[in-house]
């Protein structure tokens, strides 16, 4: 379930980023990079078995995810 979760996170910030380009919001796509990355790394980590990486992360992306609601984007 963990990986399948990550996987859907990194797809849907994939889009999310390709929304922000639309866009012209700059700001939206490079934390939508780097939620995708996070995701990707936290997917890695888990594969390989290491939940402290996986942790780590996941935290990250959680902060990244919150900066960008933070910004309010959605309102643009």
């Amino acid at each position: 379930a963990v990986a399948d979760a990550l996987a859907s996170l990194e797809r849907l910030m994939g889009r999310t980023e390709e929304y922000w380009a639309a866009r012209k919001a700059a700001d939206g796509v490079r934390l939508s990079k780097d939620a995708r990355a996070l995701a990707a790394q936290a997917l890695a980590a888990h594969k390989a078995g290491d939940t402290s990486a996986t942790a780590a992360a996941f935290e990250k992306l959680s902060a990244t995810c919150n900066a960008c609601h933070d910004l309010h984007l959605e309102r643009r």
